[in-house]
């Protein structure tokens, strides 16, 4: 039982000291903009969250803070440059104009998309100028 501990106590401290790792990774491994995009993620995710703190909370209106988690997410993913963490922004992105177009005649279209649309689109079209090597369609473009 107490090697168990101890065991779960160390698996503990290596997972911290990873986090310790995977956050400088976050802020050195990729261009400069990225951690900053990424912390403008984090900041809006908080915004959002705080702001729907008095809304009953299976409700319609915690969209956002699934799309902006699922953004932020994928966005913090591809900091650490995993490709997988591009293709998921890009393709959320995708799912994000889909939507806007099929609700734009909704009265309430703006609790099914993402708030953050025209942005979403802009930082997609950043990670797909960076991650153009990983894919085989952009490798046309050149630097």
């Amino acid at each position: 039982m107490l090697r168990n501990a101890y065991f779960c106590l160390q698996t503990n401290n290596q997972a911290l000291r990873n986090f310790k790792e995977l956050i400088k990774d976050l802020a050195l491994k990729p261009p400069i903009f990225f951690p900053f995009v990424g912390l403008f993620h984090v900041l809006w995710l908080v915004w959002i969250i705080w702001d729907d703190r008095y809304v009953h909370f299976p409700g319609i209106e915690w969209l956002q803070v699934l799309w902006l988690f699922g953004y932020t997410a994928f966005w913090l993913v591809a900091c650490d440059l995993r490709k997988w963490g591009a293709a998921g922004y890009f393709l959320m992105t995708l799912l994000d104009v889909g939507l806007n177009f099929a609700a734009k005649r909704n009265m309430v279209s703006e609790l099914y998309v993402s708030n953050l649309f025209l942005a979403d689109i802009i930082f997609s079209l950043l990670l797909l100028f960076y991650y153009r090597e990983f894919f085989p369609s952009l490798r046309t473009l050149k630097k």
